[in-house]
């Protein structure tokens, strides 16, 4: 049996898919774009040396993220922290009384 994969670009429709319900479970790798399968690779590399090509010669570029300050970028990784130890105490399986 063969593990499943998947890689997706939804921005182009494009994919990389082994042993899903949309390619054959034989162990290839397809590339897939909009669905139609554009050509199958025995290992991940080979099909995302593929995908590469597809994206370049798309044009498509990553849509730029907002830049924070390290200030702020700070302050982000404070509030994630409480949050999480936050929901670490609560979810602990401790009893509180009041």
């Amino acid at each position: 049996m063969t593990d499943s994969y998947v890689q997706r670009l939804p921005a182009l429709g494009l994919s990389i898919e082994r042993a899903t319900p949309a390619v054959p479970a034989d162990g290839y790798f397809y590339l897939l774009r909009d669905g139609v399968v554009l050509t199958r690779a025995r290992s991940l590399k080979a099909a995302q040396k593929a995908w590469r090509e597809v994206v370049e010669a798309s044009g498509w570029v990553p849509p730029k993220t907002q830049d924070r300050t390290p200030k702020e970028m700070l302050a982000a990784e404070r509030a994630a922290r409480d949050r999480d130890a936050r929901n670490e105490y609560w979810h602990s399986g401790r009893r509180h009384a009041w």
